[in-house]
């Protein structure tokens, strides 16, 4: 398999080249291409297919088109889109990709050239240029992130090459270089480097008129176009070569230029950070910074982050990466905007720091601020210097110390966003997270070593991910590792797992590289209200917030709670990860429950907690269908004041909040049980725990619907242990344990009885019968059905009725009456369709197709499986299309359609390994030899779906 993004979107299998058509599904993959191996969010991807054009609907489809993608793709290549929580990533191995080819071959190139190696330098870079074909996906309309991406890629593609013909120069490869410098030469005209290589390479080739001319000629262009001169280093090669003394051609890396000036150029950057581990996308933003930096682009580049991310290792490595290019000084100033001992530096005080560099006597500097800005801006007006403003605290900080003509750059390092500088000074924005999982295991080894890190990976990896990936703290925890050799790295994960040690682990005798001390820096120049968001933050449960959530646990109005968030943003607290969601790494979590406990009284934070629960509790509740929440009948207590539920427009905006909040909801029913708030956790276990088993995450199923039995247990409502013992069953026949599953069916029964509720004893007796349809016991299960149809017909339940003729209808063909079963099952469609319950009409358009089929009858089974595909590609991703799919298959093949049964057969496999199903494996064997199938994939039989209305109204 090969995907290609560096050109054209191109995909090939075994087999030849894989055609991906439509415009979203293409941009879709060329997204998931260029973070192969990430999770990229689902608001990226919606943003990335339909742009300004999204709607609130997009989020709903975009798991459909995300599976006719996989389908487009084959199974081979579909079945490497994988759902991760928040998004979907592609899988891709090193040779599968060009642009993982690319960057291994630029990474492994660099290291050749730090080590004096120019011909293995020469080779690497020669290789890795060819994996490119033309711009990075050349046919794929790109915009906002992508498009920038994209730039990102060509500009470090140009500086790669800029690079290799400096070595090619100093191998003495001149006529190489001439020829190959005259067509770059052509399409970038104001490249100064590609002028001086083809300057240096003409005069090596006995062409000095060819050389004096190409610099005549930029110097023109330079000059009508944007009104500079030439760089020093340009002019000087000119001049050297007017003299008959070039240079001599060696790579910039081993001889940087220097121009003489009157007061020797300030050289101010610290030492380049020792095994700087490599940030590749990063470090690609800043190289195409650089490269437009004063034409396309402004020339401040604002690298912002939290405390500890690298913001200045980063700043630094680059600036040392790019001082040749700017011989009339490189600064570098610490603005101390956070530092928790020392005031901010003043911006007149950087100025005359700046200009007393440059070579004035320090008595002759204004102290007249209006005097003082004039003087320093002469001063910098066209040179070209490199400003590094180390840790600003605010656009207000910077502003006046930006030059203000071309050809000097500035990098700016901020905890702050600085979107003031952004949007009014035209500043580039480079956020800087966390290190990747790859980038944190380059940084263990190189400070534990290779082998250490290689031999014990899994403790590698877990020390990595207790320390946030944030490279200060795994950088302490590498160094108390490397300090004593004799203790098993082990050893130390075991001691970060402890949350009360953690902070403690990651503290050394210097504030400057103490975690607590930097967090601590950041958390002093917040607001009040700032302060209080970032320590009640640390009561939630889930990865990520949303605002809503955050505005009911702090209390706050709206407005000031939405402040904070703001403010916590700008400070790189939290990350806005899409718009109103944010998320903070486990250490700031850590540190904000530190605080908590210190600031913040017991009664606040547990009022904090219910507030919450009630916001998650009702929100959830008014997702669930009327039907099903009139037959849930459950009793909610009104929310306390400041909770805020969600008032949905209609099912679908409540269907979206559901799925955006599952990881939240679900870490939200052990939080109540810790709390003590016992009533909160089986109700919401009580809504949450059919849907998670309808959308196939059975691990989670079992966790809730357990955790809300021992709550109702603890509550003693009989209301809640009913329901609670049938969602366990639930969740045990989801993974076949039906022993299980009818020992706590019986228990519900006996709880339901003794309350007279018929509907609920109704809902009951249909996981009995699918219990017993599992066992292959058809007729125990029909007569189940039968007994729930009566029940759920006494007290109007339609959806409930539908779901029992459905199952009936089912065991009626698995007896087989295939046609009492088509009875039962058009007498279902009727009442689903009366109710508009699509989920309950996919389940029964099944039933319909194994009907059909056994009557003979493959073509009405066909249209049957192709109309429950289209409701579930409307409805969203769920595992129970792979046994649909399955019956289709069955269908086709039974009508001798062997192309159309291989198809459905291949789509239900990719589902059932997107969802680790068992089944798979068989149905794996079956395509293998295309043999004609013996049974559905189901067994003959269903498992047991939940009543929340959201799911198939038969178990599949």
């Amino acid at each position: 398999m090969q995907i290609g993004v560096l050109g054209p979107l191109s995909v090939a299998a075994e087999a030849g080249e894989v055609r991906v058509t439509g415009r979203r599904r293409r941009a879709l993959l060329a997204l998931l291409a260029l973070h192969a191996n990430q999770v990229v969010h689902t608001g990226r991807l919606i943003e990335t297919a339909w742009g300004s054009a999204a709607a609130p609907t997009s989020s709903d489809s975009l798991p459909s088109y995300i599976l006719r993608l996989r389908r487009a793709l084959g199974a081979e290549i579909g079945a490497r889109i994988l759902t991760r929580p928040g998004g979907y990533t592609l899988e891709l191995a090193e040779d599968e990709l060009d642009l993982i080819r690319f960057r291994t071959l630029r990474s492994a190139a660099k290291a050749k050239a730090d080590s004096g190696d120019w011909p293995g330098f020469h080779a690497l870079a020669e290789q890795a240029l060819a994996q490119w074909r033309g711009d990075p996906l050349a046919d794929i309309v790109t915009d906002g992130e992508m498009q920038e991406e994209t730039e990102a890629l060509s500009a470090a593609h140009l500086e790669l090459w800029r690079d290799r013909l400096d070595a090619g120069l100093f191998l003495g490869r001149h006529a190489e270089v001439a020829a190959e410098t005259a067509p770059l030469v052509a399409r970038h005209p104001m490249d100064e480097r590609f002028r001086e290589q083809r300057m240096l390479a003409l005069y090596h080739t006995g062409r000095r008129t060819q050389a004096l001319a190409v610099f005549r000629e930029v110097r023109r262009l330079l000059v009508d176009e944007v009104g500079v001169e030439p760089g020093s280093r340009l002019a000087e090669i000119h001049a050297r070569i007017l003299r008959g003394d070039p240079e001599p051609s060696e790579p910039r890396a081993s001889s940087p230029a220097t121009v003489t000036v009157a007061h020797p150029a300030p050289r101010q950057l610290p030492p380049a950070p020792l095994r700087f581990t490599a940030r590749h996308e990063p470090i690609a933003a800043l190289d195409q910074w650089i490269a437009t930096a004063g034409r396309t682009a402004g020339t401040v580049a604002v690298v912002s982050g939290p405390p500890g991310v690298g913001k200045t290792a980063l700043a630094v490595h680059f600036a040392h990466t790019i001082a040749d290019r700017f011989p009339d000084g490189q600064i570098y100033l610490n603005l101390r905007g956070f530092d928790p001992l020392e005031p901010p530096v003043a911006a007149a005080t950087a100025m005359r720091d700046v200009l007393v560099a440059l070579g004035m006597p320090s008595g002759a500097v204004p102290t007249e601020p209006a005097a003082l800005l004039a003087l320093y801006r002469s001063r910098l007006s066209g040179g070209r210097m490199l400003l590094v403003l180390d840790n600003a605290r605010d656009a207000a900080q910077v502003r006046s110390l930006i030059p203000a003509g071309p050809g000097s750059i500035v990098v700016v390092t901020s905890r702050d966003r600085l979107f003031g500088l952004i949007a009014v000074d035209g500043g580039v924005a480079l956020p800087l997270d966390a290190l990747t999982p790859a980038e944190s295991a380059q940084l263990l080894a190189g400070r534990l070593g290779a082998t250490t890190v290689r031999e014990h990976r899994a403790a590698a990896e877990e020390m990595a991910q207790l320390c946030s990936h944030l490279p200060l703290a795994l950088t302490i925890a590498a160094a108390r590792a490397a300090a004593h050799p004799t203790i098993p790295l082990a050893n130390w994960v075991s001691e970060l797992r402890r949350a009360d040690r953690r902070l403690d682990m990651l503290t050394t005798g210097d504030r400057d590289s103490n975690v607590r001390t930097v967090f601590s820096s950041s958390y002093h120049a917040l607001s009040t209200s700032a302060g209080t968001v970032f320590r009640f933050l640390s009561l939630h449960p889930g990865p990520e917030i949303g605002a809503a959530a955050a505005r009911a646990l702090t209390g706050l109005p709206d407005r000031e709670a939405r402040g904070a968030l703001d403010e916590l943003t700008r400070a790189s607290l939290v990350a806005e990860t899409v718009p109103g969601r944010f998320a903070g790494h486990d250490l700031l979590r850590e540190y904000a429950a530190e605080l908590g406990q210190e600031h913040d009284p017991e009664f606040a934070r547990r009022s904090g907690i219910q507030r919450l629960l009630d916001y998650y509790l009702h929100s959830a509740h008014a997702v669930l269908t009327p039907s099903y929440a009139q037959r849930l009948a459950l009793e909610l207590a009104a929310p306390v004041p400041g909770a805020h539920p969600e008032q949905f427009l209609d099912r679908q905006q409540g269907r979206a909040w559901r799925d955006t909040e599952s990881r939240a909801l679900i870490a939200a029913v052990p939080l109540a049980a810790r709390a003590g708030l016992d009533r909160h956790a089986w109700q919401l276990a009580t809504v949450l725990a059919g849907h998670l088993g309808f959308v196939g995450l059975r691990q989670e199923q079992m966790d809730v619907a357990a955790a809300g039995l021992a709550a109702a247990s603890l509550d003693g409502d009989p209301v809640g242990l009913g329901l609670s013992h049938m969602h366990v069953a639930e969740a045990h026949a989801a993974q076949g344990q039906d022993v299980e599953a009818l020992e706590h069916l019986d228990k519900a029964l006996e709880y339901f009885v003794d309350l007279g509720e018929a509907s609920w004893q109704g809902m009951v007796l249909l996981y009995v019968s699918q219990a017993c349809e599992r066992r292959a016991d058809f007729t125990a299960a029909l007569d189940a059905a039968q007994r729930a149809s009566v029940l759920l017909a006494s007290v109007d339940d339609p959806d409930g009725q539908a779901q029992a003729l459905n199952n009936a209808g089912h065991y009626h063909t698995e007896l087989g009456r295939p046609d009492l079963g088509l009875e039962h099952a058009e007498r279902a469609l009727a009442l689903t369709r009366e109710v508009g319950n699509r989920f309950a009409e996919f389940a029964v358009l099944d039933t319909l197709i194994v009907a059909h089929d056994r009557l003979g009858d493959p073509k009405s089974a066909v249209a049957c499986g192709r109309k429950a595909a289209q409701i579930a590609d409307q409805l969203g991703p769920t595992p129970h299309l792979a046994v649909v799919l399955d019956h289709l298959a069955q269908a086709h093949w039974n009508g001798g359609d062997t192309a159309e049964a291989r198809t459905a057969w291949q789509s239900a496999l990719a589902i059932m390994e997107e969802h680790q199903d068992p089944k798979a494996d068989e149905l794996r064997r079956r395509l293998s030899g295309l043999r004609e199938p013996t049974g559905g994939l189901d067994g003959g039989g269903r498992e047991s779906n939940p009543p929340d209305g959201d799911s198939p109204s038969h178990p599949l």
